[in-house]
């Protein structure tokens, strides 16, 4: 979507659950849209202990393709939104763009199918969260990256990915309760 095209406006996507009562939330989501106040659907797997490949043969993903909505799935190293499962959904619906949430998780081989899916997305959110995350848990399956300095990292992002990263605005919301554990990032 163009930053020009709605200047300073906010763009909301709904949030849907695969898990309960989906036909009450297509039908709200097909009478918002026909007022022009929905822009894209967010699925986030872990927060409803639903697997993303619930989305697979689901009314949300034909809405997706009918009106051209982009997706939002939340990626994370669980047994609901593991990237590599969310890239299936992906090849599914080779028509709906997705946004691949915290950047995929830096997990090597989402990036690879990434590289190859024209529908596929990054966005950075929480990204220094995520650096942290990564520092705390170096085991995790992620990329060998420097996530102790997240200038490297978010620049190995844009080398790697420039044309299919989104900023992402969980940030600073992870940090509303106190400083960020990353001053040196802001210098």
């Amino acid at each position: 979507i163009a930053a020009a095209q709605f200047g300073n406006k906010a763009l909301p996507f709904v949030s849907i659950d695969t898990s309960n009562k989906a036909k009450e939330q297509t039908d709200l989501i097909a009478r918002l849209l026909k007022n022009d106040v929905v822009y894209g659907l967010k699925f986030h797997p872990l927060s409803l202990h639903a697997p993303v490949g619930s989305l697979i043969g689901s009314d949300f993903m034909e809405i997706a393709r009918e009106y051209n909505l982009p997706v939002i799935l939340h990626t994370t190293h669980d047994q609901w939104s593991d990237p590599a499962l969310a890239c299936k959904v992906l090849e599914y619906y080779p028509s709906v763009n997705f946004c691949l949430a915290h950047a995929a998780v830096f997990r090597p081989e989402a990036f690879e199918r990434i590289d190859d899916l024209p529908n596929a997305y990054l966005d950075t959110s929480p990204f220094l969260g995520n650096c942290q995350i990564h520092l705390n848990y170096p085991d995790a399956g992620q990329l060998d990256l420097p996530f102790d300095q997240p200038r490297i990292v978010m620049q190995y992002l844009f080398d790697r990915f420039p044309k299919k990263l989104l900023y992402g605005s969980d940030e600073p919301y992870t940090y509303n309760f106190g400083p960020s554990p990353h001053p040196y990032f802001y210098n």
